[in-house]
């Protein structure tokens, strides 16, 4: 629970810069959405990222793609999952705090059912596919020294910030 908090408004709604007594190695200022719609539910989240733009830009993009219908593609593609959205939120969030990028990563869906964060930048990228609440795939690629990754990363998202740190190198 914050011991004091500063509220505004905002394209996606309430957000709320909490202060809280952190520990001597964590003074940064946290931003909490509190009751933010995405998909057909309401999500409250807690990040660093304090840069509007980016976090409506995330919340606009998966509310529009959640309004795909099944078959979106005309190949069979099933429609955006609950979970799916409300992880790759998460993850979006997890991924671009305290980082100074100076492009919008692409949020798109899949056709199984998931969102992909793409990242791409000169010759290097990172994608990041969410098939479910714990499903997580990750693929970097570097067309430079012709390097490549790819691996199910679940909730072990730390690896993908390396990659995502090589994207911008």
């Amino acid at each position: 629970m914050p011991e004091s908090a500063t509220t505004w408004e905002s394209d996606v709604g309430k957000i709320e810069q909490a202060h809280h007594s952190s520990p001597i190695w964590d003074d940064r200022p946290r931003y909490e959405l509190k009751n933010t719609k995405v998909g057909s539910g309401l999500v409250s989240i807690s990040t660093y990222r304090n840069d509007s733009e980016w976090v409506a830009y995330a919340i606009e993009r998966l509310n529009r793609i959640f309004q795909l219908p099944e078959n979106w593609d005309s190949y069979g593609a099933s429609p955006v999952t609950q979970g799916a959205l409300e992880q790759a939120l998460k993850l979006y969030l997890k991924l671009t705090e305290n980082r100074e990028m100076n492009e919008l990563p692409q949020i798109a869906p899949t056709v199984d059912g998931g969102v992909a964060l793409l990242w791409h930048h000169d010759e290097r990228g990172l994608e990041v596919e969410i098939e479910g609440a714990l499903q997580v795939h990750g693929y970097y690629y570097d067309d430079i020294d012709n390097s490549e990754w790819s691996e199910d990363v679940n909730i072990e998202w730390k690896v993908l910030h390396g990659y995502l740190d090589r994207v911008y190198a």
